[in-house]
């Protein structure tokens, strides 16, 4: 260990952070893939598998992908990695309600302490899906300016209930093969061409609105936007799982009626469009008028 006090952080692909980020070599940033298993054989996210080839071969596929998260072993790596660089360790993680993948974090933590008693780690269930994102950001802007593990952790407790995605899907067909809906309820929307926006907040996912064509279900993305944020500063992240045209469109009109503080296009994880399907758009988002 080298005694730097900057602090780590650590966590796993769901969060979908922006390319540009995850692609850093950051030696303080570590992030951990989910597998996704498609026709037998299993793919790292970002690793052996990118997004953009994701979505291409989801289209092409006859029955959707199965997915499995990280194992404690990996988590215990990744801060093992981070000591090498760091006294504390921040973990920033998938709802548990969603995977297993918080329960591996725990155990992966306390496999690393015990070879590596000097280190302080800090496992943190974020409630939520890809929100986790700008909870990452916000931690990394933190380590940045040397703030310590404890102010990190308050912080990220305090986005938990602040932190919000909601999203419109293309389509039900990828959600009722997983049995995840009824295969009428897949028909009635196919048929009657529509589109279902939903909400993912601390853990539970809920259908708040159902509009007609895509076009509209974008709009109404915006409209639930103003209702919730108002003129408060906004930290967003557009995220798309293979509709790159219209998260830039969604991305311009964010960023010419909201008072927006940080702004950013990204890919949904794989692990999420496994569920979902291609042409999942939306907004994971915090504003800073908000209320813990």
């Amino acid at each position: 260990m080298q005694g730097n006090k900057r602090v780590s952080i650590v966590t796993d692909s769901a969060a979908s952070l922006p390319a540009q980020l995850a692609d850093e070599s950051d030696e303080y940033l570590h992030v951990i893939p989910h597998q996704v298993v498609i026709n037998g054989t299993t793919y790292r996210e970002g690793l052996d598998l990118s997004p953009e080839e994701f979505y291409e071969t989801l289209r092409r596929l006859k029955r959707p992908p199965a997915t499995s998260g990280p194992s404690p072993e990996q988590f215990a790596r990744a801060f093992e990695a981070a000591s090498a660089v760091s006294d504390s360790v921040v973990c920033l993680v998938l709802s548990s309600k969603f995977s297993m993948t918080y329960d591996s974090a725990v155990l992966g933590a306390h496999e690393a302490s015990e070879v590596l008693p000097g280190t302080h780690i800090e496992v943190i269930d974020t409630e939520s899906a890809t929100g986790s994102g700008l909870m990452v950001i916000e931690a990394l802007r933190l380590s940045e300016q040397g703030r310590s593990a404890d102010e990190i952790v308050r912080r990220t407790k305090e986005l938990v209930p602040r932190v919000k995605v909601i999203a419109t899907l293309d389509t039900l067909y990828y959600l009722q093969k997983g049995g995840r809906v009824p295969v009428l309820a897949h028909l009635g929307t196919s048929l009657l061409q529509v589109k279902p926006i939903f909400e993912m907040y601390r853990g539970e996912v809920r259908t708040i609105a159902k509009v007609r064509t895509a076009k509209r279900a974008k709009g109404k993305l915006v409209d639930l936007l103003h209702e919730d944020v108002g003129e408060g500063r906004l930290h967003a992240a557009v995220l798309q799982g293979n509709v790159p045209e219209e998260a830039q469109e969604l991305e311009e009109r964010i960023a010419s009626e909201f008072n927006c503080v940080e702004l950013y296009v990204g890919t949904f994880s794989p692990v999420i469009g496994a569920h979902t399907g291609p042409g999942l758009l939306g907004v994971s988002y915090w504003s800073e008028s908000d209320t813990a």
